[in-house]
């Protein structure tokens, strides 16, 4: 049915209609004609010319018809196009988050920000994530990221992967509170570790929290630490293998760090003394040395709300018990149940003991008078080691 340019709907066929079903013989006849290569009677011959004359120029006529719907349509779509377009740039006017409070928005936005379990995991450049893709939405967001010293304060530099100083400089810039996690490798080019180290070592009276995993390298560098950590509030030490631990006798750099409330150090291949500040605020203590080191410790941390006490480094025969009162401690993981002789913790909810197969059985001397000592009520029981199923 041809299309009306005047109003726009399709009019009544004329006479370029063409009926495909008038055959121009019986239909048994033109059936055959056209599935076999039999050649048509001189009669049928003119017949058929017509029938080809007739849809020839209906072709033609649909082929026009058709051009001009695709014209139109084309017309329809592009001003859909542009419509949709004005219609969602009028849409965003109204969006209640041009409305939202920048603090509101600056909360939504430090949901975005990886936690350092995503940064270890992440392949991708920094710049392809949160903050910095937030700086690039639009000019509102840009200045509310900008104002959000939070956004920008965890910084996770892990060798050999690439690091711009360029980005280090700038999130330094933007933060005010440090949350730092440096990894060495002990295997890395020292130069790059040190430099890094270094830089980040004039920022280090706005450190709050501080990861290290040491090389023999980065060791003599933390002397330039001491009397410069007023905040800091976390401190986590690991080594990157025995060799980094070589010559090193002890670490006191962080004994003047009064802020801190979260202890974390690992020895692992041999015990290297830590030096820390002698206070009451330490709230956690993860923490691997000879016993002598936990209880002279321990009896400095009467706050303890957390404590994993790992009794590693020691051949030396266990004292004679001495209690230490832990009024505040609710989580206790400890490797040998020897500690438990030690210890009163009347608020305790949470235990957890590594127990050797072949130790299965000192279980109990421990613990039920340790108990009975401390007369709390557990609510979480674990044991680590043993293979035997309770």
């Amino acid at each position: 049915m041809p299309f009306c340019s005047q109003c726009g709907t399709f009019s009544k066929a004329e006479e370029s209609d063409v009926n495909i079903t008038a055959a121009p013989a019986t239909p048994a006849r033109h059936s055959k004609l056209m599935h076999t290569n039999e050649p048509p009677v001189s009669p049928e011959s003119k017949s058929i010319q017509s029938v080809v004359s007739r849809t020839g120029t209906r072709l033609t006529y649909l082929e026009a018809e058709i051009s001009l719907l695709k014209d139109r349509l084309k017309e329809l779509e592009d001003e859909r196009s542009a419509l949709s377009e004005y219609h969602a740039q009028n849409t965003v006017i109204l969006s209640p988050l041009r409305r939202m409070p920048p603090e509101v928005l600056g909360e939504i936005f430090s949901w975005t920000v990886p936690s350092l379990a995503e940064l270890v995991d992440r392949e991708e450049s920094d710049i392809e994530c949160s903050p910095w893709v937030l700086t690039h939405v639009s000019h509102r967001w840009r200045a509310i990221a900008l104002s959000t010293p939070s956004l920008w304060s965890l910084l996770y530099i892990s060798f050999p992967r690439d690091y711009p100083p360029a980005m280090v400089k700038t999130r330094l810039e933007r933060a005010q509170k440090l949350k730092i996690h440096f990894f060495g490798r002990q295997e890395h080019d020292p130069r790059l570790q040190i430099e890094m180290f270094k830089f980040l070592s004039e920022h280090s009276q706005r450190w709050e929290e501080l990861s290290l995993q040491l090389t023999s390298d980065l060791v003599p560098l933390l002397d330039s630490l001491r009397d410069r950590l007023p905040l800091l509030r976390r401190l986590s030490i690991q080594w990157d293998g025995p060799e980094s631990q070589t010559a090193v006798e002890s670490i006191s750099c962080f004994q003047t760090s009064v802020s801190l409330v979260d202890i974390d150090i690992y020895s692992e291949y041999r015990f290297v003394p830590t030096l820390l500040p002698m206070h009451r605020q330490v709230t956690r203590y993860d923490f691997d040395a000879p016993w002598e080191t936990h209880y002279e410790l321990l009896k400095s941390v009467p706050n303890l709300v957390e404590g994993r006490i790992h009794v590693y480094f020691d051949d030396e025969p266990w004292p004679t018990p001495e209690t230490i009162d832990l009024f505040y401690l609710c989580r206790l993981y400890v490797s040998d149940v020897n500690v438990l002789d030690y210890l009163r913790t009347p608020s305790l909810e949470g235990i957890a003991l590594y127990v050797p197969g072949e130790g299965a059985s000192d279980i109990v001397p421990h613990l039920e008078p340790f108990l009975k000592h401390s007369t709390c009520t557990l609510q979480r029981f674990c044991l680590e080691g043993w293979e035997q199923t309770l």
